[in-house]
């Protein structure tokens, strides 16, 4: 429980007996995944790995540096992109995909999960949409993004100007 393996775009590349055989044993020896959705590159299958016992987190690296111009540090947009990449569409997948995307990460590293509730941190981001698929696929806008109880931005703009 204490490895993960950081992009892991090779078990998007390998032939899907050997990537059963290695998310097998990933599994028996609990290791986890952190991959990113990267326009360019394969990306594992996110739901095989989920089914295989994996934990599974998302980030987001090379933002705008030299390897190219695509980096975002937007999850719901990276997470659209992993969707994409896997061909997720219905709500179920979507959500394991959020899942993913949102906590994944914290439970991946074997840190407590996020709450809205007194004493917890006041980390949040609002996003607009009838159910958290459609915020996901629409590309919904964030009214307020509120980091460690202070609002950091406001409609989709940073109250601050990075040093």
């Amino acid at each position: 429980g204490r490895v993960g393996v950081s992009h892991a775009f090779c078990l998007g590349d390998l032939p899907p007996d050997r990537v059963a055989a290695l998310m097998a044993d990933m599994a028996a020896l609990d290791v986890a995944v952190f991959t990113t959705g990267h326009p360019s590159a394969t990306v594992p299958a996110l739901l095989d790995l989920r089914a295989a016992g994996i934990r599974v987190g998302m980030g987001c690296d090379g933002i705008r540096d030299t390897w190219g111009p695509w980096g975002w540090p937007d999850m719901l947009q990276r997470a659209c992109i992993v969707g994409m990449r896997n061909g997720l569409r219905t709500d179920a997948e979507l959500s394991e995909l959020l899942d993913s995307a949102t906590t994944g990460g914290a439970a991946a590293m074997g840190r407590p999960g996020r709450a809205l509730a007194v004493g917890a941190p006041g980390d949040l981001t609002l996003v607009a949409g009838e159910t958290p698929a459609h915020a996901l696929v629409d590309h919904a806008p964030r009214p307020l993004v509120v980091k460690s109880g202070r609002v950091v931005a406001r409609d989709g703009q940073p109250l601050m100007v990075a040093p």
